[in-house]
């Protein structure tokens, strides 16, 4: 990890410990406060879940280290599988259409745009297709 990496990570260090609670941990809740997302965001609560690495619902600041350090000096493969643990909702190892369509939905969704029903299917295909 470069050095602007690494000061990166110790600022979001620093920014989640302002958060953290007892035990030096962060509940999904704290954790979308710490984002700064208060909503309900798919892709907010799907990067919840990959740090949670040992899936006890709560982030601590060895998880959070290890996400990030994926996020800002991982190699392209470790940034790759990332993406698919974010689309991979079944944890199959390949994603499907309708986890496509979903990701595709919660894009949409979530940066404002409008797009039909029919003109998501059409997108899922024209992406899923061969």
């Amino acid at each position: 990890m470069d050095k602007e990496s690494k000061t990166l990570l110790e600022k979001i260090q620093t920014h989640f410990l302002k958060f953290s609670e007892a035990g030096g941990t962060l509940s999904k809740q704290t954790f979308l406060q710490a984002l700064g997302d208060r909503k309900d965001s798919f892709f907010a609560d799907r990067f919840f879940q990959y740090i949670d690495r040992n899936q006890d619902g709560v982030v601590d600041m060895r998880e959070l280290t290890q996400g990030a350090a994926v996020l800002l000096g991982g190699s392209d493969m470790d940034k790759i599988g990332f993406l698919l643990s974010l689309y991979d909702m079944d944890g199959s190892g390949e994603i499907s259409r309708e986890e496509l369509r979903r990701v595709l939905t919660a894009c949409v969704l979530e940066s404002n745009m409008h797009f039909s029903d029919t003109h998501l299917d059409y997108l899922t295909n024209a992406l899923f297709d061969e």
